[in-house]
């Protein structure tokens, strides 16, 4: 036996230390709290812009930004919201064995970092498409439909920005508490 063996064996041997099974409840139930907040939120802001969209019109034409925007509005939204919607967020409730909640808060884990990369790649696609605005109307377009443009990139820009350090932020305590859970599992 070596002295990699030894430490393996030792590293190995040591106890984890055992998060109470209220603890771990108290997590899953603010997991599903903030959850439901978040989507209270997200249609809230949703039904906000496309009520906005439909009533414009009825007192004047659209400017330029408004129409820049209609796609965002029009077509990410609604499929983000189509991925969203199919998932299920039923957790059920556990007895009070710890492997069985460190179990239902990994799942919640993974389902958290897969809407962290979908925020992540939703903010990506908006840039991505006010750039592709910005471009389109540098080479054709009108001043106003220029200015508007820009406000789009600028806006998109810091969104992108502001998204990418809240992601980071939050994946990086996502995948601490997943080790940590994971290891509470074995």
């Amino acid at each position: 036996m070596d002295a990699d063996d030894r430490l393996r064996a030792l590293w190995q041997g040591q106890s984890l230390p055992v998060l109470a099974p209220a603890q771990l409840l108290a997590q899953m139930r603010r997991y599903q709290w903030r959850l439901r907040l978040r989507r209270a939120l997200e249609l809230a802001i949703t039904l906000a812009a496309l009520i906005w969209f439909a009533l414009v019109p009825l007192w004047r034409a659209y400017t330029p930004l408004e129409w820049l925007q209609l796609p965002f509005f029009g077509v990410f939204l609604p499929v983000v919201w189509s991925i969203n919607l199919r998932r299920r967020h039923n957790w059920p409730l556990a007895n009070e064995n710890s492997r069985v909640y460190a179990g239902l808060r990994l799942a919640q884990l993974r389902n958290s970092l897969r809407e962290l990369r979908l925020a992540d790649s939703g903010a990506l696609a908006l840039l991505i498409y006010a750039v592709a605005v910005q471009t389109l109307t540098a080479l054709r377009g009108r001043d106003a439909w220029f200015d508007a443009a820009t406000t789009l990139v600028v806006a998109a820009l810091l969104w992108a920005l502001a998204s990418r350090l809240y992601v980071k932020a939050v994946r990086a305590r996502c995948h601490r508490e997943y080790r940590n859970l994971r290891r509470l599992r074995r």
